[in-house]
């Protein structure tokens, strides 16, 4: 997950109240991972205002929601293999499940 970089700053967002990056990595990159394998997929979220102004609000609610979905998928090396709509779409089922039975 990329969100800790948006730091202390707002952004604009195209989708309100949170815009979601899923970055797509076939090969792997070295993106420092805990067990040192190479990293496959990234998701990111940006909102209208940063963490420390929305502690345990919305974005607290999305970071919830993004480990679930990397909790769900595990090994992200076939989804960086989909192709960016294919996992989009694959990430949102996941995504959609899981909303449906926190309500």
């Amino acid at each position: 997950m990329v969100h800790q970089y948006q730091g202390g700053h707002r952004a604009p967002v195209d989708c309100p109240p949170v815009d979601w990056w899923l970055f797509l990595f076939p090969d792997g990159i070295d993106w420092a991972a805990l067990d040192e394998e190479p990293v496959h997929a990234l998701i990111g979220h940006v909102g209208r205002r940063p963490y420390r102004e929305d502690l345990g609000g919305l974005m607290l609610n999305v970071w919830s929601l993004t480990s679930a979905i990397v909790m769900a998928v595990g090994d992200a090396r076939p989804v960086s293999r989909m192709g960016r709509v294919d996992a989009a779409r694959y990430l949102n089922r996941i995504a959609a499940e899981y909303l449906e039975k926190r309500s």
